[in-house]
């Protein structure tokens, strides 16, 4: 075939098929939107059921289908040869009266019978694609059903697109529905927009049921509680006052879990559920104290009773709750202190969380836990464990010799100072001060060896001093605290006198002659007594 024309005849083929195919898909839409349509228009009006929905989508893609095979797919696969074309391209265009189709046939191959005249032939393809160059054959092929399919399949696809406008929700649901998407709810005159939901509550907790509704609304609702006896209860759910949109039920003291349904006009929800918890209760709990570093002392275990502490002590927390507990929200909280301290989840063990090691306030009264299970219910009336703090005492000391708070010594006399010292956790030092007037006090410090918690015993002291003066001595102890103190406590004051060595020996003979003198006032009193009773005794036997 000559090259002109069978190019030509090539582009209306390709023109016709483009027209069968895009007038099929037309076809297909026009059918396919229409009949969806219609199926979203009876759902909406009768809610169908799926089997309707179904049957509906089953004749829908049938006869939709159908028009695109006999429209559009049939025509392309049985598309008209070169000679048809070239018989419409004649019709179309008088010119070349018969010599398109002429041109076709006697180029093949063979189709010269003897004694024909070649030259005519070529003369006359040449002729026919002079006439062929300035028509463009494509315009043979129609395009009436084409632009019929396409201004319907336009019609109701602008129809479905008002409608998405004007109600999106509606429309996307009833779409949705004709095409047979799963768990897509029918639409309803009434809506439910939001309910409670599934929710896991604590044992005897209070608990407000509603749902969010639009559309026609009713005075009431109704609540459909599924027992897990199977029983069913039905409640109603009142409209609110001050929101027309929702309706509620509040139920008291729950104690057992349910499933519920929510019926507002036409409109229900699917099952909900609400699973019923105990709450988290401590099942044993454990405190150690570590005391202060400067006490030298282990750790001790306490009891829930025996929170007595000294100050500067540390505590570590550990408990077992009667549920697993949430990883976050567990809580030690410090009475009167006003401080929180989380508690850490054991990673093995779900029930078991403790405190890292604190220092306890001193303005802590109490202790109390607030737990959190995995389902985020939360302990109640927890207990609160009492706390004291318990201040370091100072420490006690005394002098227990001289007896005298003023004593004559001689300048070269040993002074025994004996002393009762004593702690409530340890004696860090023990001081000997002293002071000769107007000089400057200066100090001697005692060995304890070690840090004894009392201390009983003697220091012999050789003050020395010149005769005539007067030596003021006192004692000083101190305790290990080196957190809040140290405690510091003082004796009384003693003075010694320092004299010669005759008149010490002075004061010993007046000491003696008044111990002599008190004897012998002792001896005369007792001498007195006896006569007295001896008297009683003879006129009580003259009486008998």
């Amino acid at each position: 075939m000559p090259g002109v024309l069978d190019h030509k005849l090539a582009r209306a083929r390709r023109r016709h098929d483009v027209v069968a195919l895009a007038s099929g898909v037309c076809a297909f839409g026009t059918i396919f939107l229409g009949v969806l349509a219609l199926a979203a228009l009876l759902d909406w009006y009768s809610s169908l059921s799926f089997i309707n929905r179904v049957a509906l989508l089953a004749m829908n893609l049938a006869v939709a289908g159908y028009l695109l095979f006999t429209r559009g797919l049939r025509p392309v696969l049985r598309g008209p040869s070169h000679e048809e074309l070239a018989l419409a391209v004649e019709r179309s265009e008088p010119a070349f009266g018969t010599r398109l189709i002429a041109s076709i046939q006697l180029s093949r191959p063979g189709s010269l019978a003897a004694g024909w005249s070649p030259s005519l032939v070529v003369a006359l393809i040449g002729q026919t694609e002079a006439i062929a160059e300035r028509i463009d054959f494509s315009r043979v092929v129609a395009t009436d059903h084409l632009r019929r399919f396409a201004t319907f399949a336009g019609a109701m696809l602008m129809a479905w697109m008002f409608f998405f406008f004007v109600t999106p929700a509606t429309a996307a649901t009833l779409l949705q529905r004709a095409l047979l998407f799963p768990n897509v709810a029918p639409v309803h005159r009434t809506t439910i927009t939001s309910v409670t939901g599934d929710l896991i509550i604590p044992r005897g907790a209070d608990l407000t049921v509603f749902a969010d509704a639009k559309g026609k609304l009713p005075e009431a609702g109704r609540l459909l509680l599924t027992h897990g006896n199977g029983a069913i209860t039905e409640l109603s759910l009142e409209r609110m006052d001050s929101n027309p949109h929702r309706y509620q039920r509040s139920l008291s003291n729950v104690t057992e879990s349910f499933g519920y349904t929510i019926q507002i006009n036409d409109a229900e929800t699917a099952l909900h559920r609400i699973e019923v918890r105990s709450r988290p209760t401590i099942q044993s709990i454990a405190f150690l104290q570590f005391l202060p570093a400067y006490t030298h002392l282990s750790p001790i275990e306490r009891g829930a009773s025996d929170l007595i502490l000294l100050a500067g002590s540390k505590l570590h927390i550990s408990l077992r709750s009667t549920s697993p507990l949430a990883s976050a929200g567990n809580k030690l909280h410090l009475v009167g202190a006003n401080v929180t301290i989380p508690l850490l989840r054991d990673p093995g063990d779900a029930t078991r969380v403790s405190s890292p090691s604190f220092e306890v306030p001193t303005s802590t009264t109490g202790l109390s836990v607030e737990l959190l299970d995995d389902h985020g219910i939360a302990s109640a009336d927890s207990p609160v464990y009492p706390v004291q703090i318990v201040p370091d005492r100072p420490p006690q000391i005394r002098i227990t010799s001289p007896a005298f708070p003023q004593t004559l010594i001689t300048p070269a006399a040993t002074v025994p100072v004996g002393f009762d010292a004593s702690d409530d956790v340890a004696l860090g030092k023990v001081l000997l001060h002293y002071q000769v007037k107007p000089s400057p006090a200066q100090s001697i410090e005692i060995d304890l060896k070690g840090t004894p918690k009392t201390l009983r015993g003697f220091y012999p002291w050789k003050p020395g001093g010149s005769v005539n003066t007067t030596i003021e001595f006192w004692l000083e102890a101190r305790d290990t605290n080196d957190l809040t103190g140290p405690g510091v406590a003082e004796s009384e004051h003693f003075e010694l006198r320092v004299v010669s060595e005759e008149a010490k020996r002075a004061d010993l003979m007046n000491r003696m002659t008044d111990n002599f003198r008190q004897l012998d006032e002792v001896k005369q009193s007792e001498q007195e007594l006896n006569s007295q009773l001896g008297q009683v005794l003879t006129e009580k036997s003259l009486g008998r």
